[in-house]
């Protein structure tokens, strides 16, 4: 988690930071909107790496945040590749919240 998915999401929720109205942090070139593209694949297999004997805990919930991981970060690569920065921020948040559900059900349990 610490080596790819951390990294990658880092990458993806800093592209789309807003302090009080105002966007700071976007990507202001295609170099920096390909890393967001980049890292948000990376988080979509990630995903597909997660399902894989032997780090699948289960065929349920594991499997169920696994895919919302995928689909995520397919929607934030998307996002990046037409610059729609609301888009990311959007997929960001999906990001996060498949993230949360996992290490909720599962971080106890180590």
């Amino acid at each position: 988690m610490t080596a790819t998915i951390e990294p990658s999401a880092e990458v993806v929720f800093d592209a789309a930071v807003w302090e009080n109205g105002v966007s700071v942090g976007a990507p202001s070139n295609d170099e920096e909107w390909n890393e967001v593209r980049n890292s948000a694949l990376t988080l979509a297999e990630s995903g597909n790496l997660l399902m894989m004997s032997p780090r699948a805990k289960d065929q349920g919930g594991w499997m169920n945040r696994s895919e919302a991981l995928i689909d995520a970060g397919m929607a934030a690569a998307k996002a990046a590749e037409t610059k729609d920065l609301d888009a990311v921020f959007v997929a960001g948040g999906h990001i996060y919240e498949a993230c949360t559900a996992c290490h909720q059900q599962y971080m106890a349990t180590r």
